[in-house]
């Protein structure tokens, strides 16, 4: 009890307020994203598209969001976190709320890419924001932590999804973006510049930087891992709603009643991965061992659930490992770059190779779907990713936690 008094004791004040708005923030962008896998079915019926087809606009909509993440938060690197926190949280709002009004596939794969485009942009600056601020003993928590914007905002999502489909169509879920405005207040009326970033003229914020002599050892491997585990992250959570409609025969309420559920459990993941990545073993070994387990999880949810209470148990233990390892990466990925580089390095390694991931696992995933079937196509888009990405991971330098972040860059320079 002593242990988690004292905890507690170092989370309060400023780095306690900041890390409310930052996650009140990253929960408004992750019902976003989760809207649009809970609306793929409805959307395809309209639009008269292909399991396919709804993989490569899922896919291609990532792919150019991606690419607007890593030029937004080299502007973040350059000209403030907080200032492109607010304005990749509001924009991010009004380009959700626009899918209600895009009527043709153009429009709203317009729409789609600016909204992930914004929408990203929270995820490299509330990590550098709340790593720069978070004392060193709990700053592993606070930033992993985080990540429980993921399970809530699918929750939530879910719970949107399940009262709204059917009466209302998939259009008006998109309404709920407007949840992005007051959360845009938030970050302007209670963070602050962090005292780390140093806002630069061009000189140290270019994107050759993440490849110089002994940070590309940093790069290329986060990235290729990154990019690995979001093949199946968007093969398979993004789709899962159509997987669970085309193969099991779940309704859209159905399906997003067992979507909320499942991710209300996956919480214990982020609880119990951050803890163990804090406190007991190195975050890099964590993040492999836990990535390893999804992918063992991941095929035998495929293989062998089958009925509510299976899929619900099978689909509660792949999100527990799943979204779990976020909870450990967030952290570690903040503390493998220096202050200057932080959102880029985010950025880049983390969320452009998310984003690409995202992109190729629906067009994947759907292909597959429409030549092999759902079974194989998971196997091959989620289970097979996961394998590849855990031994990418291990080719990363192991950190100890618990260090302030100037020791941790110390560190890393005599290293280099």
């Amino acid at each position: 009890m002593r242990a988690w008094a004292s905890l507690f004791d170092e989370f309060r004040g400023y780095p306690r307020r900041l890390w409310l708005v930052c996650l009140a923030a990253y929960v408004t962008v992750q019902i976003e994203f989760a809207l649009w896998s809970l609306a793929l079915p409805a959307l395809r019926a309209e639009f008269g598209l292909s399991s396919g087809e709804v993989g490569y606009l899922t896919g291609l909509t990532f792919a150019l969001g991606g690419l607007l993440v890593v030029g937004f938060s080299v502007l973040a690197d350059r000209f403030g976190r907080r200032l492109m926190l607010m304005v990749g949280t509001l924009a991010a709002a009004v380009f959700s709320a626009l899918h209600v009004v895009a009527t043709g596939l153009v429009a709203l794969a317009v729409v789609r890419t600016c909204a992930i485009g914004f929408s990203g942009l929270v995820f490299p600056t509330t990590g550098a924001l709340v790593a720069e601020e978070a004392p060193a003993r709990i700053r592993g928590l606070m930033v992993g932590l985080l990540q429980i914007a993921v399970p809530i905002g699918w929750l939530l999502a879910a719970i949107i999804g399940a009262v709204v489909l059917d009466d209302w169509g998939w259009r008006a879920l998109f309404l709920a973006a407007i949840l992005g405005l007051p959360a845009a207040l938030l970050v302007r009326i209670h963070v602050r510049e962090s005292p780390l970033a140093q806002p630069s003229d061009g000189g140290t914020w270019r994107l050759g930087c993440l490849f110089a002599a002994g940070m590309w050892r940093r790069t290329v491997p986060l990235f290729l891992a990154q990019g690995c585990f979001a093949l199946a992250f968007g093969g398979g959570f993004i789709l899962m709603p159509l997987y669970l409609h085309d193969e099991l025969g779940f309704g859209p309420a159905e399906s997003g009643v067992l979507v909320a559920v499942a991710n209300a459990m996956g919480l214990l993941g982020y609880l119990a991965t951050a803890w163990v990545g804090e406190f007991h073993w190195t975050r890099r070994n964590t993040i492999a061992v836990a990535t390893f387990a999804a992918a063992v999880t991941f095929a035998v949810f495929v293989l062998f659930a089958r009925g509510h209470l299976a899929v619900l148990a099978a689909y509660a233990l792949l999100t527990f490992f799943l979204l779990g390892t976020s909870a450990v990466k967030f952290p570690y990925i903040a503390e493998l770059y220096p202050s200057e580089l932080r959102a880029t390095g985010i950025a880049f390694a983390s969320s452009l190779a998310i984003h690409c991931g995202l992109a190729f696992g629906p067009a994947i995933v759907g292909s597959l779907v429409d030549h092999v079937g759902w079974s194989q196509a998971l196997l091959l888009g989620g289970a097979v990713p996961l394998l590849l990405a855990s031994g990418l991971f291990l080719l990363l330098q192991p950190l100890p936690s618990g260090l302030e972040m100037r020791e941790i860059e110390s560190r890393l320079r005599q290293e280099r």
